[in-house]
């Protein structure tokens, strides 16, 4: 679990949130899927060929670029292993 995850609260409210990250990785693993899900939907979509015909391709790559960080970035979050 990420240390940002307990950043801030006390520790009290620390101990309960890292218990309930360690008794849900069936939902957290399942989260991941489905996000990767997206993500791969994502990128599909924005290396289509008709993806290349919008005037504003580069926004939406951009865009699509930033969405997939996100992804990513919340994947971290839900990971066990601390870094």
């Amino acid at each position: 679990m990420k240390t940002i995850l307990t950043a801030g609260i006390t520790k009290e409210q620390s101990e309960i949130v890292t218990k309930e990250f360690q008794q849900c990785p069936a939902f957290r693993e399942r989260l991941i899927a489905v996000l990767n899900g997206k993500k791969e939907s994502l990128r599909s979509e924005a290396t289509s060929k008709t993806s290349y015909d919008k005037p504003s391709w580069g926004y939406f790559q951009a865009d699509a670029n930033g969405y997939e960080r996100a992804i990513s970035e919340v994947i971290s979050l839900l990971l066990s292993k601390n870094s």
